[in-house]
Parts: C-alpha cells; structure tokens; sequence
C-alpha cells in the first residue's frame, strides 16, 4: 500500500522539459525543477484531499507535498501523508481506509458496542473493504501533473533567461 503517490515516475515523461534545462547552471536547473515538481503534486494533493473518505477529517488533513533531491539531480515528488507533521495530527490509517483488511481476531480487545455496554475479550473481526482511492487518484491526475509541471518549468525557465539578460 502507498503510503504516498510518488511523482518521480513523471521523469521518463518529461525528458523533453528537462533537456531545454541542460544547458543551464546546476544550480538553477535544481531551483526550476523543484519549483516545477511542487507544482507537478499540488494537483495531486488537491484530488487526495477531495478522494479520501471524511469520518473525522483526520486523514484529509495529514496530506501533504514533499519534494526532495535523491541521487545527485533526480527531484523526487511525493504527495501523501507526511509523517512528521508538527501541528497537524497523525493519521496512520490510510492503510485500513484505502486497502483491504482480511477478517482476522483482535486478541484483548476492550470495546463498546453500539448498546453503549462495555465489552471486553477477543474479537472476530470481519474484514473491510478499501476505497482505493489512492491508485485511482494516482491514474486520474497523472495528465494534470504533467502539464503542471511543463508549464511551471517553461515559466521558470522564461523567468530565468529574462533575469540574465538584465544582469
């Protein structure tokens, strides 16, 4: 189960984009693709947001966009949960929200069932079915992502050559 959508797939995608920025500094290549990568998962995040399932608004909330430098130059997305968050509340059932449980036993379960009494011993518990709907969010925006990004870095990359000139 993805804890999140990795948007490093989009890197065979976008050899087209990246080659204009070759000829650039290093430095200033990182800058446009990062700026284009965190613009590549805003769509994503949005669509997480709207897709999860609202019980308490917990998981909508622990969603965010990291984007980081792995191996040198390969600029890595991700939207998802983030698992160190400060002043947003954790939410580590994705999992059991997104995917399938098997029916399986809680051992020392201590519980209340709906008549309010208080139940304690093992439980057999049933067995859920996920919403899916990270795979299908995954599928759904990987155009929009794209685009995103193409834009972004065609912009950055405008903003950048008309800095040049100036200086």
């Amino acid at each position: 189960m993805p804890e999140s959508i990795d948007v490093a797939l989009l890197q065979r995608d976008i050899a087209r984009t990246t080659k204009r920025l070759e000829s650039l500094d290093k430095k200033i290549r990182k800058k446009i693709l990062r700026k284009a990568m965190r613009a590549a998962t805003k769509p994503i995040l949005k669509e997480l947001r709207q897709q999860a399932t609202r019980r308490t608004g917990n998981l909508k909330r622990t969603f965010a966009v990291q984007v980081t430098t792995e191996k040198g130059e390969l600029i890595v997305g991700k939207a998802g949960q983030k698992k160190a968050m400060r002043k947003r509340r954790k939410a580590p059932h994705l999992h059991l929200v997104d995917q399938d449980t098997k029916p399986h036993t809680i051992k020392g379960a201590a519980f209340m069932n709906r008549a309010g009494e208080l139940i304690r011993g093992d439980m057999e518990h049933p067995g859920t079915t996920g919403d899916k709907f990270v795979e299908s969010v995954q599928r759904a925006t990987k155009t929009i992502a794209l685009k995103a990004f193409a834009d972004k870095s065609a912009a950055e990359l405008k903003a950048e050559v008309a800095g040049m000139g100036k200086a």
